[in-house]
């Protein structure tokens, strides 16, 4: 016989070593996912800086290549050659990337007694046009005005001191150049200061009370300002180079905004269109944006841009020199200091959150991983354990039912000879040879129908129907069908079953089957006093009503630990086995799967030398109830 719950010698050890094993591939996975993250979160803020950069650089190239492109020199003013000026704006429109980020062109000159003149750049007549100042630009007025009463005041160009670019209008603001001095700045050693605020005309600053009128009017210092179109700006330009070095974030991945430093609470340009300055709140990149930069002036010269190049010959463009300045001088240099501010930040919040983020989906994902081979393993062990044990279980069930059909064989053969040979003479031991014939034959009858039924039920191939059957009368038909049974082993069965029980819908003969395999366990199993009570009742649940067949008797009852294998197929619980009680083991088990093939359930009570109760759930609708425990739907 089987021994039950014996120890396994490698499957266990097995299993430790092998979540061992997975525990420290736990421990190495969190330490391999920290390191990968480490290393994403510093490739992406390199990602993230670089791409940052290029745009700014890209962004700030436009303007300085706008800067050189309108920047007058001297002898156009001088001699008022407007359509020299007018071939160097229409290359910019012809070969520019960002052509329209140029609104309109305008000329600021003043004069020998300090007078402040504006005039704007007309396209259809290739000229400048005197016109009042537009009150958008009444602040540059000012600051104009302010720097040239510095120079006459100090005598000097080296307090000219006129910032490049103006982040409110916005705009470029382009001193005129001299290029006999800017081409060869280099070699005189003069202050860099008067590359950008240079004199038109060489003279002295002192006012001249004999000097012509026509002089006073001359212009001494002169700049174009060119307006740029916000508009454009922040609906074309910069998304086109966000959408460059940011390729399908334009706001999926990243928000990016743009605020003028001069006013930090309104932001100029978001990628999404609910984005506001609080957004930007611990943006994981900043960078100076709108700006001349000293090295973005060089690269275009060094690299000979031919849009710097319109004019016939040499002298009709502005060749400049290499610029160059000490680094605590050069006001142009640091993009950080730049008119505008970009701001980037990941839209989980920061760059850092999104990768803790995917960390800790990494982590779940191997993890998870982790614990479902684990798992698995369990189940793969306890699956093995399980076939192992129910192949040992069929082995039994094999040794049983040859045991079990040879005894009953053995008397029939024995007793068949007995007759055959003649020595039974006497009526009345014939008949007693004739009932233990017929008792072996049904005991053989009762192990093939309960091997076939089993069969029947895994096969799922049932031969008989369902039919409305009164539980009385199956209770009554199984009765006489065991009354020999009964009648000889010296039992007495209790049957209480009340008035009027409805019909159930079920199949006869596999119910009547089912009671018949209580029936034999209580006559096996029953104690010395050979009761065994059956009971039928009509009982109320949450889902309506069922009726319950319950089989008691007062033997042994079973023990604790056979209980949850009690309906397994092929088990004998311990009693069993002990008292070498004949069976196959799958009585029980086929009436489980009879009473779930009703959609019902058996339940087993059962107490230490007081007995056992075996008690069937059918399904009944709630009209079976009696009147007064039936529940009206709300």
């Amino acid at each position: 016989m089987l021994r039950r719950n014996r120890p396994t010698t490698l499957v266990l050890p097995l299993l430790i070593a092998t979540m061992a094993v997975l525990l420290v591939l736990a421990g190495l996975q969190y330490h391999w996912v920290g390191q990968v993250s480490l290393g994403e979160r510093e490739r992406r803020e390199a990602h993230l800086a670089a791409s940052a950069q290029r745009l700014s650089e890209d962004f700030n190239r436009e303007l300085a290549r706008a800067y050189l492109t309108f920047q007058m020199d001297a002898a156009t003013l001088r001699d008022q050659s407007w359509q020299r000026y007018a071939q160097r704006y229409d290359g910019w429109f012809a070969t520019a990337p960002y052509p329209n980020m140029i609104k309109a062109v305008y000329l600021v000159e003043v004069n020998q007694i300090g007078r402040v003149k504006l005039s704007e750049f007309d396209p259809a007549t290739k000229r400048f046009d005197s016109l009042a100042w537009p009150y958008e630009m009444i602040h540059l007025r000012r600051d104009f005005e302010r720097t040239y009463r510095t120079i006459f005041a100090n005598s000097t160009t080296v307090a000219a001191n006129v910032e490049p670019v103006d982040g409110q209008v916005p705009a470029l603001l382009i001193p005129v150049a001299r290029p006999g001095l800017l081409s060869v700045q280099q070699d005189l050693g003069i202050n860099a200061d008067l590359l950008f605020s240079d004199l038109i005309f060489p003279g002295t600053f002192d006012r001249c009370a004999s000097c012509p009128p026509e002089l006073f009017d001359s212009p001494l210092f002169a700049h174009t300002i060119v307006m740029l179109d916000h508009e454009y700006i922040v609906e074309t330009m910069l998304p086109d180079l966000i959408e460059h070095y940011f390729p399908h974030t334009g706001g999926q991945e990243y928000n990016i905004g743009v605020i003028d430093r001069a006013d930090a609470d309104r932001l100029l340009f978001g990628s999404q269109p609910d984005l506001t300055v609080g957004h930007f709140a611990d943006a994981d990149s900043r960078l100076g944006l709108f700006t001349i930069s000293y090295d973005d002036l060089n690269a275009l010269i060094l690299a000979g841009d031919p849009r710097l190049e319109n004019g016939e010959n040499e002298s009709d463009r502005i060749a400049i020199g290499v610029l160059g300045r000490p680094e605590d001088e050069d006001a142009f240099s640091a993009v950080e200091r730049g008119q505008w501010q970009l701001l980037i930040q990941h839209r989980d919040g920061s760059l850092e959150a999104a990768v803790n983020r995917l960390q800790s989906r990494n982590l779940l994902i191997s993890f998870g991983i982790l614990i479902l081979l684990g798992i698995s393993l369990v189940m793969l062990v306890l699956t093995t354990r399980r076939a192992q044990l129910l192949a040992e279980r069929q082995i039994e069930f094999a040794s049983a039912v040859s045991h079990e059909l040879r005894t009953p064989l053995a008397v029939i053969c024995s007793a068949g000879d007995n007759l055959a040979d003649g020595l039974i003479h006497e009526p009345q031991q014939a008949r007693r040879y004739g009932a233990v014939i017929a008792n072996e034959g049904r005991r053989l009858t009762e192990m093939v129908d309960q091997v076939l039924a089993f069969a029947e039920a895994h096969s799922r191939q049932r031969r008989n129907g369902f039919h409305a059957l009164d539980p009385a009368a199956l209770l009554h038909e199984v009765l006489a069908m065991l009354q020999h049974q009964i009648r000889a082993g010296g039992f007495h069965v209790d049957l209480e079953v009340p008035p009027g029980l409805p019909t159930v819908h079920a199949d006869g003969p596999a119910l009547r089957r089912a009671i018949q395999n209580l029936l034999s366990n209580a006559m096996k199993y029953g104690g010395d006093d050979g009761w065994i009570g059956v009971r039928a009742a009509i009982v109320a649940v949450d889902r309506g009503a069922e009726l319950q067949i319950a089989v008691s008797d007062h033997g042994a009852g079973v023990d604790a630990t056979d209980l949850p294998h009690l309906f397994e197929p092929f088990y004998r619980g311990r009693e069993a086995t002990e008292r070498q009680i004949h069976g196959s083991g799958l009585g029980l088990s086929l009436v489980q799967d009879t009473l779930i093939a009703h959609g019902g359930r058996v339940s087993v009570e059962s107490e230490a030398g007081r007995g056992s109760c075996f008690r069937l759930h059918l399904p009944l609708p709630a009209s079976a109830l009696p009147a007064s425990q039936q529940v009206l739907p709300a």
